[in-house]
């Protein structure tokens, strides 16, 4: 089932990370599952950068304040790499690709 592209009023689902792999954070494209557990997102989802993931995790605040966005999700959504989750940088992003 295809879920609609996150909106900016759910911002904390937008920009996920694989537990225990990487610091990078990468914009979800879609909704395979989503839930809440233990006051944290975690989702099935598949990135914009084409990566399909079993479980992704809401970033910690440390994270979404600084963790590096990911080159390919930024390139493919016209913003410009950087660290953090954009919204925290006032970087309005695409509702739709």
């Amino acid at each position: 089932m295809e879920l609609p592209f996150v909106s900016q009023d759910e911002w904390r689902w937008r920009w996920m990370q694989f537990p225990g792999k990487e610091e990078t954070l990468h914009r979800v494209k879609e909704f395979l599952k989503k839930e809440q557990e233990d006051f944290v997102g975690v989702s099935e989802a598949i990135t914009v950068c084409d990566l399909t993931a079993e479980q992704l995790v809401m970033p910690g605040i440390f994270s979404r304040m600084g963790a590096p966005r990911c080159h390919n999700c930024c390139k493919k959504l016209g913003i410009p790499e950087g660290n953090g989750a954009p919204f925290n940088q006032s970087i309005k992003e695409p509702e739709i690709l």
